[in-house]
């Protein structure tokens, strides 16, 4: 009943005087041990500091056992205590020993949040927190992958040693597939995205240098010879049987070897003569001796024919070489397979013998023998 000896007023009355109870009573200090010590019908005051309905002690009384304990009951503590939801902010915000637990998805150590709790300071934040991202956070080493591995907001930084934004494994991030890789890391003129040049570098890094590369145009055709911007003289780069190496083609209206003529006549060799002309439409002076020529071989042949005047043939000769080394027009041969003879004084048929119209040998046929003796009509 307390000092004033009434039971009605309960705050001089001894709240526990069971034979266990002799610490408690109206004269004891409050201890945070889950009772009320001091009979004034509180448990544990002075153990909320912050008021959150949490005790250091936590609802078990017992500071030992911290689960339930409020782990922060400064004054400004309020939101922190067993009952509060974590955040990533860097604090234990439900006191159960663990900061930003849930915000660290992939296990790697580095939250969503980062070190200092703010997620807007991205320094130290894990930018990849899923599963498959435990590899990718602020403490990964970065590598050449198309990957910002470190979380520095950049993608293969270190991998671009001349500055000329292609790095050494490419956009791809793959460095075994090489068409985007910067295959010259010192020079930022070097790269996928550089034009080829001329220069017998691989400016491109298309895997060759000028004309053998496929992305330029040196020598587009492939027939090894560039084009005059690459100090070439390939005059069709599109066409590889146009090229200066190449022999003119007689009659197509192209300049086959580029010396800058169409269809210039290609002198014959005497060899093609032989084989072409005397051999296959001469067969009377071959076989036999018509107007006192005979011509059975090539050797003979090369003989009868160059500087030996036409008297030492039967009349009607004029006395001209048949062919005059040089002189196409003074040849008389000449004048025979045009069917111009009698202009000179010759006689008989044009040849090859009696021939009109398409059975005479053709204008390129005759313009080569032609080209042949005012090339001074070697025995070739």
């Amino acid at each position: 009943c307390g000092a004033d000896g009434n039971p009605a007023t309960a705050a001089d009355n001894d709240c526990n005087d069971t034979s266990t109870g002799g610490s408690i009573n109206p004269g004891a200090s409050e201890v945070c041990d889950a009772v009320d010590n001091n009979c004034d019908s509180n448990v544990d005051e002075g153990f909320d500091g912050d008021g959150d309905g949490f005790t250091t002690c936590g609802a078990d009384g017992n500071p030992a056992t911290a689960a339930d304990n409020d782990c922060n009951d400064t004054s400004t503590g309020g939101s922190i205590n067993p009952g509060a939801s974590e955040v990533c902010d860097a604090v234990d915000n439900n006191c159960d020993s663990n900061v930003d637990e849930g915000f660290d998805g992939d296990g790697d150590g580095f939250t969503t949040c980062g070190a200092d709790g703010n997620p807007a300071t991205a320094a130290d934040n894990d930018c990849n927190d899923t599963t498959s991202g435990g590899g990718i956070n602020p403490g990964a080493a970065e590598v050449c992958d198309a990957i910002d591995n470190n979380c520095t907001g950049g993608v293969d930084e270190g991998f671009d040693g001349d500055g000329d934004g292609f790095t050494t494994c490419g956009a791809d991030g793959n460095a075994s597939a090489t068409a985007d890789n910067d295959c010259n890391d010192t020079n930022g003129a070097i790269n996928p995205g550089a034009a080829e040049v001329c220069d017998g570098v691989d400016n491109n890094c298309g895997g060759g240098t000028d004309s053998s590369d496929a992305a330029y145009d040196g020598d587009e055709d492939g027939d090894g010879f560039n084009d005059a911007d690459c100090g070439g003289n390939d005059c069709n780069d599109t066409n590889a049987s146009i090229n200066p190496g190449a022999a003119e083609v007689a009659g197509n209206s192209i300049d086959d070897n580029c010396n800058g003529q169409v269809d210039e006549v290609v002198p014959f060799t005497f060899t093609e003569i032989w084989t072409q002309v005397i051999s296959s439409n001469c067969g009377c002076h071959r076989f036999g001796s018509s107007g006192g020529m005979s011509l059975p071989n090539q050797a003979t042949s090369y003989t009868r024919w160059v500087n030996e005047n036409t008297t030492s043939s039967a009349s009607p000769s004029p006395s001209i070489n048949r062919v005059q080394a040089g002189n196409a027009q003074g040849s008389y041969v000449m004048h025979k397979l045009d069917g111009t003879h009698g202009s000179v004084g010759g006689g008989g048929n044009q040849m090859p013998n009696g021939c009109s119209g398409a059975s005479c040998l053709d204008q390129l046929t005759r313009d080569r023998i032609r080209a042949w003796i005012n090339s001074g009509a070697p025995n070739n």
